[in-house]
């Protein structure tokens, strides 16, 4: 049975490691390719601020960023017809590329602004080109050992966690034909632009990941939906860099004949080299090496405090599975 839009509920998808991890680095990449018959590519992209260049829209393009302690990334797919498909994802990524910091930091009602500032420069954008401009949204921030995920539309993320792929959100249902020429965007009810009213934008699905190094993260439009959750899982199994996986996964789709235009964001976390050079001297035992562990940054929840009272033992890293278990069975 079919719910209705305004009734999606946020959900909570947590991977309890066993372990607090609080300080991860991230390695983004993403490839983006007009498919087999495309001729312009409306998709588009935001990693911290850079965009899909507006001279790389009839050709594949790739970008990678590495070594951030934070990201926020999102993956957008335009519609409307008469070349505006690509105008609306470009003004979507470029909007955010000027508000990351606040999407960052806030909470779910800041992405709700963001949604309704893009809602509005779309609906502008369609009066002046008399058309429908639209898009789809599904945004990844990440810091620390946390990620949350928003998806408006029919984008969807995963996470690659332990050897298992798992789906963090999930594509709109279709709606009848009449409701398509309201919201501009065929076979979607949720979608930035088309339609003044954004009460309906209250419908963005959000979840929640803790993670853990050697976890990955997928942000992908709709054209890589050519590829089967099997197919995907084997290429996440196949490994590499974030760069090697992302074109993989466009070439792959590609191959198997996607027509539509098709984006793959990666996100692969991996330990910093300061927690890893810490866990090394707790294991080996830092007193003997005259060495102390790192303290965490202002912000992580008062760990530094105590890792600075037990630098030096091998007893930080009991304390650091205890407190993961205590918090998984408290989250639950």
């Amino acid at each position: 049975m079919k719910s209705p839009v305004n009734s999606v509920n946020i959900s909570i998808i947590r991977t309890i490691s066993g372990c607090f991890m609080d300080n991860c680095l991230f390695d983004c990449a993403v490839c983006t390719d007009v498919g087999v018959r495309g001729d312009l590519n409306e998709d588009n992209y935001c990693i911290n601020g850079l965009t899909l260049p507006s001279d790389k829209l009839s050709s594949r393009h790739s970008e990678k960023s590495s070594d951030m302690p934070e990201v926020v990334a999102a993956v957008f797919d335009g519609a409307g017809g008469l070349g505006v498909g690509e105008l609306a994802s470009a003004a979507c990524a470029k909007l955010m590329a000027k508000n990351g910091r606040k999407l960052l930091h806030g909470n779910e009602l800041a992405v709700i602004e963001y949604v309704k500032s893009a809602n509005s420069r779309l609906c502008a954008l369609s009066s002046e080109k008399h058309a429908h401009a639209t898009s789809t949204m599904t945004l990844l921030t990440a810091g620390g050992n946390r990620a949350r995920i928003h998806n408006l539309g029919d984008g969807s993320a995963f996470l690659y966690h332990s050897g298992k792929l798992k789906r963090l959100t999930r594509a709109r249902e279709p709606v009848s034909s009449g409701q398509n020429s309201r919201y501009g965007r065929s076979g979607l009810s949720a979608c930035i632009g088309g339609d003044p009213d954004v009460s309906r934008l209250e419908a963005v699905e959000s979840c929640e990941a803790e993670l853990v190094p050697g976890d990955c993260l997928l942000l992908c439009s709709d054209g890589l939906n050519s590829l089967s959750e099997e197919r995907l899982s084997a290429l996440f199994e196949k490994g590499g860099n974030a760069e090697t996986l992302s074109r993989d996964l466009v070439t792959a789709a590609v191959q198997q004949g996607s027509r539509d235009n098709i984006t793959a964001l990666v996100v692969k976390v991996r330990e910093s080299w300061e927690f890893s050079k810490a866990r090394k001297r707790a294991g080996q035992g830092g007193e003997a090496s005259g060495k102390s562990i790192p303290k965490s940054k202002p912000g992580n929840k008062g760990l530094g405090s105590l890792r600075g009272e037990m630098e030096g033992t091998g007893l930080y890293m009991l304390l650091a599975l205890v407190l993961g278990a205590l918090i998984s069975v408290i989250s639950r």
